[in-house]
């Protein structure tokens, strides 16, 4: 899959000032704090791979920073803090923490829900098993009236014959 940066990373990576890519990246974060759609990931390869290094991008960890790696201290408010560290102190380790507090909080990626095509198409599909169905129903119910038809004039034949029979029974008897 193809990536294009958005702008702000685009300048920062033209302008080569760390903060400022970093800043672009926490901006992918804060558009997706979840990391569900993989843009953070693919933003922070596209940096790796334009001319910048781990080393340059990436500071040491400064612990005096909060940095809480307990998951049961982990509450609400705290994806909120993790993140703004990050922000102040962009390392691997600050990165790695922020992505595991996010999948605490957020969970795991939803099922995809369907799309509009996938909708329509699973419509279409309906529709075309329906009239399928429907034309099958017809035919039947058409086969089924042609039967009934048939009896219907079997049995008015055969009251004909009969009447006739009975006619030219009165006439013979009659004459």
């Amino acid at each position: 899959m193809s990536f294009t940066p958005n702008s702000v990373l685009q300048r920062a990576l033209q302008i080569g000032d760390m903060y400022e890519i970093a800043g672009a990246l926490i901006g992918y974060i804060d558009g997706d704090p979840q990391f569900w759609t993989g843009d953070f990931d693919r933003a922070l390869d596209y940096v790796l791979s334009n001319g910048v290094s781990e080393s340059q991008l990436f500071k040491a960890f400064d612990p005096s920073f909060r940095f809480e790696s307990n998951p049961a201290n982990w509450v609400d408010d705290y994806y909120s803090y993790a993140r703004l560290y990050l922000q102040k102190n962009f390392c691997r380790e600050r990165l790695d923490h922020v992505k595991a507090v996010a999948r605490k909080k957020y969970g795991s990626k939803p099922a995809p829900k369907p799309t509009l095509v996938s909708q329509s198409r699973t419509t279409v599909q309906q529709s075309q098993i329906s009239k399928k169905a429907n034309a099958r129903q017809e035919r039947r119910a058409q086969g089924q009236s042609n039967h009934t038809n048939a009896n219907s004039a079997a049995i008015a034949m055969g009251i004909v014959v009969a009447l006739i029979i009975v006619i030219a029974i009165v006439v013979i008897v009659n004459i």
